[in-house]
């Protein structure tokens, strides 16, 4: 089922604890090809564990990288529950609301349908009490997504 909608879906959102390896495999992930965006809203979901000097580390990024994701969205060290949660709120619906009024591109003409990812982030960073703290947390790597409804 997971390995469905990394491949078939747009987005993959994944809300729990680190970047659900627990769940699926770092093998499911790295042997298939996915196609979504994939945003980690856990706690360290994008850190980098490092092995020692002159060694690449660890992280599930480089899982996604290796399947082809085009961006993986995540925190980078623990937040709380109830800031991340109000992040990703604000972050859904500034991507994926319906109100064709929100543009995140800079334009309001035809183009107010699409929604910069990375731009979101940024601005949804001010919904938390602790911007600079959980906000900071979530990083994207990858190439800029444009989500469009």
């Amino acid at each position: 089922m997971v390995k469905e909608a990394l491949r078939a879906r747009d987005v993959f959102f994944y809300m729990g604890h680190g970047s659900g390896s627990r769940y699926f495999s770092r093998r499911l992930i790295s042997e298939n090809t996915i196609n979504a965006v994939a945003i980690l809203m856990g706690c360290g979901s994008v850190k980098l564990t490092p092995f020692g000097w002159g060694m690449d580390g660890k992280s599930s990024v480089y899982d996604y990288t290796v399947a082809k994701c085009p961006s993986v969205v995540g925190c980078l060290w623990t937040v709380t529950d109830g800031e991340i949660d109000r992040y990703f709120m604000a972050l859904v619906d500034l991507c994926f609301s319906s109100d064709g009024n929100r543009t995140l591109t800079g334009t309001d003409g035809d183009d107010s349908r699409l929604r910069v990812i990375v731009e979101a982030m940024h601005r949804a960073r001010s919904k938390c009490k602790l911007p600079y703290l959980t906000g900071a947390s979530v990083v994207s790597y990858g190439i800029p997504v444009i989500a469009m409804e």
